[in-house]
Order: C-alpha cells, then structure tokens, then sequence
C-alpha cells in the first residue's frame, strides 16, 4: 500500500463528514478507526464510492481505499492516502449507442430465472408500510412516475425477441392503484399479498408496482413492489430515499448515471471474466452441493415456493459476537458467517462448504446513486477440521471475505461454468445456502404529517434452499433472524433445528479455546434422547442351547420337531440324529472351541449337525453344497477345521478329516454330557453374504445367540400350533435364528428344499401343506415370490407373521405386501452377519404408505450410534456410520485361522462395537432410517448421489420389479450413471420411457444416462443382489453417440450447433448441456438458432428440464429432413 502523507485539513473533513453520515453520527472522531466507529463491509463499498465522486480517485486507488476501510483505518489516515495519490482523474461518461443496449450478467440472469418460473412472485422485491396520516394520494402518484422517469431501470423492457438485448420504454410508468373501501387488518394483507405475488411482464418495462389500501383505523398499507431485475437492496434505499424528496416536492438535482451505461461497460469489459477465472482457482475442485434434508427427496425442478421463520439473537448476545469480532480483528458479519457455516456442517457432516454471500458490486463511483441490479451473490468457501479453533476459522473467513469482497463483480454463471457445476432445474445456481448481514441503512420512505411502519410481508417463495437474513434492530442492538426456506426440500421442524442450533453457538462460539468439535458436538438434550433410544438392557435366564432342547424332548418326546417334505421328525428322533452325529464328532477328535464345517444341504440332518457341534462344544460353519467346489474349498481352507461334517466323501483336499452322516441316529449317543460354553466364546462362523464385496467369516457368540432367542420370544411371541419356515440358505447367519428361536420354543420348523428357495411355486406349495405361520425372506425374494402370487394370503392364508430382513425394504414393495397379505404382521429388521443378523427391528404393518420405511429401534441389550468419520456420535437427524453395540456383537473376523478386529469391529469404553459401512440417521420419533452404503455413495456433476435412492425411486416406477444402478466413467473421466431393471410380469419397458419416468421424480443429475432392460438381475446364493456382477451389464447398453451412422438427422443437427457454443466438444446424446461447458448466453444463442433454422420453438425452461441433444432432437422430428440435412455439414 502507498504510504499517506500528511493529510490536508480539507480532505480530511470532507472523508470525515462523508463517513460521518455512513455511520449515522456527524461527529465522528477523525482518528478513530472506521470498524471502531461502526463501519462495515457494505459501508465501506459506500465511503469508496462517495470519496471517488468528491475527489475523482482510480480505480486503483480506490482499491487500495477500500483494504484500508476493511483494516480499520480512520478518516485521517484515509485523508493522506487520497492526497498521496497524484492519479486523480475525475469522473468520466460513457456514451452508449441508443440501439445497443445488452444486459448485465445479472439482468440475464434474471430475465432466464423469469423465464424459467413465469408464474412464480420469487423475484418480487416487497416493502409494506403503515400510513397512519393525511397521505396525499396525488402527490404520492407524482413522485412515483416521476422516480420512473429518473431512473430507465424502473422501465427496460425486455423482449423474448431479442433475449441478450433490452428497450428502455419511454412510455412505460409506474403501475399504481388505491383501493379505498376500508378492510380488516387480515383483508388489508391479503389483498397486499395477492398484488405483492403477481408477475411482472418483463416485456412491458412496467417494473415499479404500487399500491395503498385504506386500513380500519384512518391510514392506509402502502405497498412497493419492484422487480429484482430493476432494483437491490441498495437501489431500494434509494428509491425511498427519492420517493420522499419527490413526494415533498424537493428538487433531487441530475440524474445519475443510467443503468444501461453499467451494461454495456460491464459486457465490454474484461474484469468480470478475469475475476471468474480468478475466483474459480480457489474453487477448483467445487465442494459437494449442500444437502440439508436426507429424508427429504429433492423434486426434479424447483417450486421456487418457500416459507420464513423468524428467530431473535437479543442484544446482550449480539454484544458477546461483537466483542468477539473486536477480539479477533474481523468484523460481525465473519462471526455469523462462521456460525452459519457450523450450524450448516453440523447439520450436514460436510466440512467443505461454499456459502453465498449478497454484496453490493458498486465498485464505479459514477453508479452510487444509479438504480438498478447490481448485487451480486457470490460464493464463499468455508471449510474447517474439527480440531480447527475458532479464532483460527474466523481469521480464514475474515480473509477469505476480504478476497471475495475484492472480486464481487464476478458474474455467477461464468464462474459456474468455469468450475463445471452444471446448471439443473432441481438447485439454484452455484450455491443453496446463502447469509445476508443486511448493513444497508434501513430506510423507510417519510410522508410529512404521517407516521410509516414498516409491515413484513413475505411471498411465499425461496431462491434458495436456505438463506438466513440477519437484521440489526436500530438502537435495541437485537439482531433479527429470518431463515426462508424452500418448502421442496426443507420443513420447519429441521429449519427451526437448525435456528436453535445457531442460538447455542452463539453462546458457544464465545467460549475461550473453543473448537469446531467443541462447538459442533452432540447436545445435552440430544445425549439425553439417543440414550433412551438405546435403552435397551434386558436380564435373561442363564440358557444352555444342547440342555434346553432335551428339556423340550424330555418334556413332550413325541412333538413335531421337524417337517421335511413327507417326512416328519420328533423331537426324541431329532436329538436322536444329534447325539449320534455328536458322537462321531467325539470320536473323530473335535474338541471344545474345534471348528467343524458342515457341507449338507438344508434338511433334518443339517440342522441336527448344528446342535451336535453344539453339543460337543464346537464352532460349526455351514458351507453351501451349491457353491462352486473352488469357493467351497476357498473358505474351508479359511477357517481350518478339525472336521467335515458331509454326505460328500470324495472330492476334499488331501488331510481333511471327513465325518460322514450317513445313519448317523444309529450310532450310540456320547458317552458324556454336552459340553458347557461360555457367554463369549464362540458359537458359529458364517461368511459375509457378499453382496458389498469379497465374503468375510465372521465370528459370532453364544450371548449373540441367546439374547437372540431371548429377545424374539418376548417381542413375537408364539402361540400354539404355529409352524415356522426354514427357508433361508444355510451358510447365511439369518439360517441359524431361523433355525434355533422356533426350535428351542418348542415351534416345529416346515424346512424348505433348496430347489423351492428360488421356486415361488414350490415354496407357496410348502408353506401351504405345512400350513406356515412364520416366514422371512429378503426384499428379492419377496417381489419375486408377489410377482407370482399378487393375492398371497390366498394361496397361504395362515402366515401370521413375515419378517422382512437381508435388504432395503422400500416402500413400494410394504404396499405391495400389504395388499397381498392384509392379515399378516409385517415386520423389518436390519442387522447383518457382523452382529448375529439382527441389531433393530420395527413392525411395519400399519406404517403410512408415503413414509419411508424405517429400520426401527435396537433390539433387546442392542445399542445403535450413528457416528462421523472419528466414530463421534452427530446430532440426530443427521446421516452418519450406522454403528452398532452390545451383545449382537460377534468377536471379529477370523484371519488366518485367529479371530481379529479388523476393518469395522474395534473395541472402545462401550465394548465391542461393529461399525456397519451403513449410512444412516436417527429420526425424531426415535427411529432409526437407512440412507445407503458409504461404498454407494457418489458424486455426480457436483451432487451427491446414493445409487440406492436411484434404485429406490426406479422400483416405484410402474412395470418395474427390479432395478440396480451404478458408476461408469465415461472418456473424459466423468462420473455417470448406468442402471438395468427388470419388467414386472406383462409390463414392458422401453429404457428411454424408464429415463423419462425418473426425470419427472428426481433431479436431472440423479436420472441415469443409459438404462438396460433386462429379464433377471444376478443374485447371489443368498438371494441378494450381487452388484459385481450388475457392473458388467454396462456392455449390453447403448452406444455412445460419438459414432455419426447411429445418430438420426436430427441428433446430428442438434450436435452440430453444440459443437459450434462448445469449443467443438463432442457431446454425447445424453450428457448435460451444462456440464459440457454451456451457459445461459449459450442457450439462448442455441434457440434462437433453433427458431431460424427450423421455425421450432422450444421454451427456456422446457430445455433446462432435459439438457441433452436425444430430449432436444425429439422436438424436432416434424421437420422436414432436407431443411436439416441443408444444415447438417
């Protein structure tokens, strides 16, 4: 910076009175500090301005002013800066040719939002006032029309001939009326609202709407409305401040320098460009959207419709947040912003955040007092670690404000394409949360003999996903808070959370040594509620697996144990065929805590070799007999057995010692009791289904075992004459409660031949002649099986009770099986093979159809965290690591024949706990809600994406009984979509119908570019979805459009025009417009090429909701194919 000299007496009064007046105090002290005296950011963009007007400072010069306004400096010290400086060169003018008059980059923006939203009142700029007093209706009209004849913005007309063009109307006038019958208060305001919500025609140049109403009490409700087009917060003030002088008759002196003058120079210019190129540096690569609501789906195009709710910081608080902005050398608005940004990252677990800021980008002195568009929103970078203190966050918004601040006149689409965030209908541009610290002197327009107060009135919308207004109270030192809020992805239940969030960090950002995790953390009050949902603890009667069954046999020798096809099996035959496979295994010298694998399909034997494993004190893993002989093999070299329990003899590896189960319930039984084992000592190994990578064996516990069976019998109990299905593949853990928890209850099980578990015929014949009561089965199997049978309880009306487990249960198919079975309990549980199967469960049956089907609650001695990275647990409501505790959890992986904690399992001061991969969030009503896989979670043109909530969406879908969706990467290394489905019986599906069935349900970006319609989905053997194999459907999709002979003459005309707007980029059919590289100057340079071309005319808004060249082509296939192939080179 230029050092200052001595400063002349003049100058310094006049910098003196000029911040004076910005301040609010005439007295100001000349060497007291601007911030000192209550300057700010917006007040310091003002003094610049004023001071280049008054003393004819550069442009350089007045930037230099503008670092020292924001360091503090004081009207002195301003002074000899100014008279250090020998490069004043007064004020210049720009002639503008009348017939060319382009838009800004923001009346361009404006004008498209317009465009997109017709109907919508969001861009309506609404003041209300109470007149209490002789208002003078003719004077007011005069001073209106005589404010619009003042300022050409207040009258531009723009044309959708011309889009990159506007017309300043010299006929146009304010639009003003007075209704005079006298209303309620609550008629007065609904009739402001209704005036204050209709659009403006951009085309007629009308802009400046006003209205009065007579009021009940003598006054009347004054009402300003202006389009956003023709007015900021700044020109507002001016408006008023005009308004007044003109409606008292006063002389306001020339007229400021014209809008269209700022245009033309701002398009002519090369500083805005180059302050995007800048401005995109630092944001390269762009943070993730901000995602505020995960139990919210984001419809496929904003609404634009929104709510306010209004929130008070009192002054004593405001006072600590000013102090503490003194403290640490920044400034009130840094403060709040770093709030804002901890109360957003607590609520999204997104530490990297861009946050949009309003700033007044009035950096020529000549448009001070010129009305019109020029605020800008620009975005801030905000990011933190937990361990960053808040005086350290501070200072890096403090600087990074300051950076943005000297950059404001970037236009927003231009840095929007320059970080390749592709424009979508579903967000608005570049950034969904914005914070306003609204600094502009509130002025109120003054009528001699009246008193004016100011009335809130809101129109209903939202630009944004949330923008938090901040609004210092005049002398009261309160700080008014107004959270709008976009009522499409946000409600006032998570918008009032956040408010109150920002309440407590008020508090705690104040504290000395205060850090983001100190400050971001769980809530006493929350503690408090996450530890009644986990509440769980039960005692239950000691319980020995092998002495309870002979109990139940000692007790009724008789009872049905087992149906296997015609054949039936007692309880004394059962514990026949267990102790004289017990006894082999004794001989063959298994031992206690020996693992011995059992390779038998699912009959009577193999559940008999499970309790004689038991009985011996053995670790059994079942291995399917349908696996291939290498994964077969594969997992018995994994967990080293002491024996195989089979009816296969040949085909083992050399050294395995074969037990074989042939006649087995001839054999004497053992010749000692059954041996005892311990809570934790192990009581199977079951490898991972695998369905989310390579199978892992698990081992689970015999206190998993028992609070299992302990727990179901006291949440479902049975009554007589049940009969539960043993339909789940052995090898799968869900196969050993299936088996145990009827059993041990004295339930006799209806065992399902594995040719019957993919055979819907087949398995409804079985639960029918065994006369079934209990099931479960994955989400798979189930639409399979209602595919078949769509009037289940017909064909197997005794089911009582269905549990749902393995899998997501969407809603779609919880309406589905309500409908077939509508006297069945329908309940879901979720678990998974780490945590014996089963860690929540929650009975679905009366579950309202639109709600998202929940996980539930944890069971009995169950504990269920949602936790960050770190393994912190976050506020509820919040998505983290579904993590579970307590006895459901296994010991570990066993890993080379030793049992270890490896990859999820740790152990901290709540005992062993089993980190799911799972994401998931707590709700208010104390349930816990499945988001998805951390490993399905992508990213996709800057949105987050979870491909479940893809398959979710696309199951709803009419005709569609399956789906899976995954990531390509396409040549350019974009991230894109792929998905196959499978048609439901007599429904078929044509893939682009598939694509335009999403677009109406979901955003542009979460819709997948190729879709395959295919017969059958891969499963694995049990019965889940095996997404290896989904991956490699991605060959049989379409081709992509880089080859010119598959592309119809219309894809080709289209493409040819992108090529020309893209650099000559190659598009394929199906990639985004935007994120090619288009912007908004683009698409109109795009249509009206259309229309001159082809005479066809496609809206604005129709192109945004499907920005591709297939959706645009589609539009053209009525032109005639030699006016296209005339154009197509």
């Amino acid at each position: 910076m230029t050092d200052p000299v001595a400063a002349d007496g003049q100058t310094t009064a006049a910098i003196r009175e000029i911040l004076g007046e910005l301040v609010g105090n005439r007295d100001v002290d000349p060497d007291l500090g601007f911030r000192k005296l209550g300057g700010d950011s917006i007040r310091a963009v003002k003094a610049v301005g004023r001071i280049a007007v008054e003393f004819g400072t550069s442009d350089e010069t007045n930037e230099l002013l503008l670092e020292a306004l924001l360091d503090g400096a004081s009207a002195t010290l301003l002074a000899g800066l100014v008279d250090g400086m020998a490069d004043r060169t007064g004020t210049t003018s720009i002639t503008v040719p009348a017939e060319d008059n382009p838009l800004s980059y923001n009346e361009e923006r404006l004008w498209l939002a317009q465009r997109y939203h017709p109907a919508s009142p969001a861009y309506n700029v609404v003041n209300a006032f109470h007149v209490v007093g002789d208002l003078d209706l003719p004077a007011l009209d005069r001073a209106a029309q005589a404010l619009v004849a003042r300022h050409p913005a207040l009258s531009t007309q723009y044309t959708h001939q011309d889009p990159g063009l506007a017309d300043c109307g010299i006929t146009a006038t304010a639009d003003i009326a007075h209704r005079d019958d006298r209303q309620s208060p609550a008629e007065v305001l609904a009739s402001a609202r209704a005036d204050a919500d209709m659009p403006f025609d951009l085309a007629e140049g009308r802009l400046l709407r006003l209205r009065t109403y007579a009021t009940a009490d003598g006054g009347r409700l004054l009402l300003v409305v202006v389009h956003h087009i023709a007015t900021d917060g700044w020109s507002m003030d001016l408006i008023y401040r005009e308004l007044t002088d003109l409606y008292a008759g006063r002389e306001l002196g020339p007229a400021p320098a014209g809008y269209r003058e700022f245009a033309q120079t701002q398009r002519r210019s090369r500083e805005p460009l180059a302050s995007a190129d800048k401005f995109a540096a630092r944001l390269v690569p762009a943070p993730d959207r901000v995602e505020l609501s995960p139990d919210r789906q984001r419809p496929p195009a904003r609404s634009m419709a929104g709510e306010i709710l209004r929130t008070r910081l009192p002054a004593a608080t405001a006072d600590r947040l000013r102090t503490l902005a003194d403290e640490t050398g920044t400034s009130l608005y840094v403060v709040l912003l770093a709030m804002f940004y901890l109360c957003l990252a607590r609520c999204t677990r997104q530490w990297d955040l861009l946050i949009g800021t309003v700033v007044a980008a009035r950096t020529e002195p000549e448009y001070q007092n010129t009305v019109g568009f020029f605020a800008n929103t620009v975005p801030i970078r905000a990011s933190a670690a937990m361990d960053t203190t808040i005086v350290d966050l501070l200072d890096k918004l403090w600087a990074e404000s300051r950076w943005v601040l000297s950059h404001q006149n970037v236009p927003l689409e231009e840095l929007a394409v320059r970080i390749r965030r592709a424009a979508d209908r579903a967000h608005s541009p570049l950034v969904d949360v914005v914070m306003v610290l609204q600094n502009n002197d509130s002025v109120t327009p003054r009528f001699a003999g009246c008193a004016v107060t100011p009335v809130p009135l809101h129109t209903g919308t939202a630009k944004f996903d949330l923008m938090l207004e901040v609004t210092p109270v005049g002398a009261v030192g309160d700080l008014d808070l107004g959270w709008e809020y976009a009522t499409d992805v946000l409600n006032e239940g998570t918008v009032a959370e956040l408010a109150a969030t920002f309440d407590q960090l008020s508090t705690s950002i104040t504290e000395p040594a205060a850090t983001v995790r100190s400050v971001v953390g769980v809530r006493a009050g929350e503690r408090a509620r996450i530890a009644a949902v986990n509440d769980t603890a039960r005692s239950w009667p000691e319980m020995d697996v092998s002495v309870r069954f002979d109990d139940l046999a000692d007790a009724d020798p008789g009872a049905l144990a087992l149906l296997d096809g015609p054949v039936t099996v007692s309880r004394t035959e059962l514990r026949a065929l267990r102790d004289g496979l017990a006894r082999r295994l004794d001989v063959s010298g298994v031992r206690a805590g020996d693992v011995v694998v059992v390779h038998l399909p699912r009959s009577a034997r193999s559940v008999a070799a499970l309790f004689a494993t038991w009985r011996v004190g053995a670790v059994p893993m079942f291995v399917d007999v349908h696996h291939p002989r290498e994964h077969r093999d594969i997992l018995v070299r994994a967990c080293r057995p002491a024996a195989v329990l089979t009816d296969e003899i040949d085909g083992w590896a050399v050294g395995t010692r074969i037990v074989a189960v042939v006649d087995a319930e001839q054999e004497a039984p053992p010749g000692k009791p059954a041996v005892r084992r311990e809570l934790d000592d192990p009581a199977w190994l079951v490898a991972t289904s695998g369905s989310t990578g390579p199978p892992k064996i698990t081992v689970g516990t015999h206190r998993s075992l028992h609070n299992r069976c302990y727990w179901a019998w006291d949440a479902f109990p049975y009554t007589a004459g049940e009969v539960a299905a043993l339909r789940t593949p052995v090898g799968f853990v869900d196969a050993i409660a299936e088996t145990v928890v009827p059993l041990l209850a004295g339930v006799p099980l209806a065992i399902v031949p594995d040719r019957a578990v993919w055979d819907a015929s087949e398995l409804v014949d079985v639960m029918s002649h065994h006369r079934v009561t209990r099931l479960l089965a994955t989400p798979s199997i189930l639409r399979h099986l209602l595919d078949a049978y769509p009037d289940l309880a017909s064909v197997v009306p005794t089911l009582a009770w269905l549990m749902c487990s393995g899998e997501p249960l969407d809603a779609g198919l919880l309406v589905r099986l309500r409908t077939a079975l509508p006297g069945t309990r329908l309940v879901n549980l979720y678990g998974s093979s780490e945590v014996a199967g089963d860690a929540t469960c929650v009975d679905v049956t009366e579950l309202p159809a639109t709600m998202q089907v929940p996980l539930g609650r944890p069971i009995a001695n169950a504990g269920v965290l949602v936790v960050d990275d770190v393994g912190e647990p976050v506020p509820m409501g919040v998505v983290g690591e579904l993590v579970v505790t307590g006895a459901p959890v296994g010991r570990g992986y066993l890993v080379d024949g030793h049992v270890t904690l490896t990859e999820g399992y740790r152990d901290s001061e709540r005992g062993r706990v089993y980190r799911t991969g799972d994401l998931g969030r707590l709700g208010a009503d104390g349930r816990f809600y499945f988001v998805g896989r951390r490993d399905r979670q992508v990213k996709v043109r800057g949105c987050r994406v979870e491909l479940g909530q893809v398959e979710a969406t696309m199951l709803g879908l009419p005709g569609v009984r399956q789906a899976a969706a995954w990531v390509q990467s396409g040549p350019d290394g974009a991230v894109r979509i792929d998905s196959a489905v499978v048609p439901a019986p007599g429904c078929p599906l044509v893939a682009a119908e598939v694509r335009a069935g999403l677009r109406d349900l979901v955003p542009s970006y979460m819709v997948p570019s190729r879709v395959a319609v295919v017969d059958v989905l891969p499963l694995n053997v049990n019965g889940k979805l095996d997404r290896a194999a989904t991956g490699r459907l991605s060959a049989r999709l379409e081709p992509d459009a880089s080859d010119t002979s598959v592309l119809t003459l219309q894809q080709q005309y289209v493409r040819q025009i992108w090529a020309s707007l893209l650099a000559g980029e190659v598009a394929g059919l199906d990639e985004n417009f935007f994120a090619l590289g288009g912007d908004s100057l683009a698409v109109n340079t795009m249509l009206a090429t259309l229309v001159r071309d082809t005479g066809v005319s496609v809206d604005v808004g129709a192109f945004l909701g499907t920005p591709t060249i297939r959706a645009l082509a589609d539009r053209l296939v009525g032109v005639a194919a030699t006016i296209l192939a005339e154009r197509v080179g």
